[in-house]
């Protein structure tokens, strides 16, 4: 077995929690480690199956020939995809945090096996993953070391919490987090361990609570019932992590939403929103001009109106990317390169952290 020591942390102090908490963030997102998606991973990874035919983690385990095939290709990716040598060049670049996309079944994969998840999509295949806490713990205390916060996001819940690749389910998907009790009930008992696990951990900034969920009637009762249990599960003498909450693609719904319900019951809570210029036709159909003044409209916005959470407003993810119908006639690679430049000053202005997607791809 491959399963790496549990790395020795700093002890607990809390005045260091709190600075780590409460500096403002300019990070990056290590996406594409511990939640697959097929464009994102290196050639080697995506082709060793089925002719690199998937999308997902789990399209990707479907595709492997076996449990032990999968298992030794995840676990070489893990320990060779972002490496402690990576950590160290992004303290040097100057990034002081990062976040930290995971998938559910990382956590503890064999309590499946208990009996209690029968019924889960990772159920199969709960003994794939012995080795990956240890990689993400490898990661979390490499930053340790650099003076690197870290947030660990949920990027994948059970039964999907919105149906694209990173939700972790099979493509193509219809999510049923919010209609299923058993898989809140499994998520919500897997950040009770994460909560356990990182709280004592003094550079760990918080936990992403779910990664862009739909926007569902049933998201802000998760969200109450999620800060209950990462109460109850806080251990004496420590911290409540703060909780990154993704705003559905709707960010001032959701900010009067957690001022009005959560705010009154939580200490900390960061709204998340998403910041993409490139995805949707009318995306395309504007200049990068136009996208700039987009941009600057929107991080002015969230300054203005993200008062009403205390401006704990976090762009969870960014990219400089513009689709080429917006640089008609332009140097592509300068035009972006202002563009992320541009936003990163934004950023740095209006909000209280922000995190680049993504540190490394494919290429």
């Amino acid at each position: 077995t491959n399963v790496l020591p549990t790395p020795s942390f700093q002890p607990y102090d809390a005045p260091t929690a709190e600075k780590f908490c409460y500096r403002q963030h300019r990070g990056v997102n290590l996406g594409g480690m511990f939640v697959l998606e097929a464009w994102l991973c290196p050639d080697h990874l995506r082709n060793a199956v089925k002719n690199g035919q998937w999308q997902s983690e789990m399209d990707f385990l479907l595709a492997c020939e076996s449990n032990s095939q999968a298992r030794e290709l995840l676990e070489y990716h893990w320990s060779s995809f972002i490496t402690p040598k990576d950590i160290g060049e992004l303290a040097a670049a100057g990034i002081n945090a990062v976040r930290i996309p995971i998938g559910y079944y990382i956590v503890n994969p064999r309590d499946m096996l208990t009996g209690q998840h029968k019924d889960d999509a990772y159920f199969r295949f709960a003994d794939v993953y012995d080795a990956a806490m240890g990689y993400l713990l490898r990661l979390v205390h490499e930053c340790e070391k650099h003076g690197i916060g870290v947030l660990i996001d949920i990027h994948a819940a059970p039964g999907g919490q919105n149906a694209s690749d990173h939700c972790g389910m099979a493509m193509p998907c219809k999510p049923h987090f919010f209609s299923s009790r058993r898989c809140q009930n499994y998520m919500l008992a897997i950040l009770a361990k994460l909560v356990q696990l990182f709280s004592p951990l003094n550079h760990v900034i918080g936990i992403g609570l779910l990664n862009e969920p739909i926007d569902d009637p049933g998201l802000m009762a998760y969200y109450q019932t999620a800060c209950d249990t990462v109460l109850k599960n806080t251990p004496n003498g420590q911290r409540a992590l703060p909780l990154y909450l993704g705003d559905a693609w709707n960010a001032y719904k959701y900010m009067d939403r957690i001022s009005q319900q959560l705010l009154p019951r939580y200490p900390f809570v960061v709204l998340e929103t998403h910041a993409y210029f490139c995805h949707t036709p009318q995306d395309h159909q504007q200049v990068a001009q136009q996208h700039m003044a987009n941009a600057e409209k929107m991080a002015n916005s969230l300054q203005d109106r993200g008062k009403v959470v205390r401006n704990n407003v976090s762009v969870g993810e960014w990219a400089m990317v513009l689709n080429g119908q917006s640089m008609t006639g332009m140097d592509e690679r300068q035009t972006m390169a202002q563009f992320g430049q541009w936003q990163l000053q934004l950023y740095d202005k209006a909000t209280a952290a922000h995190f680049y997607w993504t540190y490394k791809t494919a290429d």
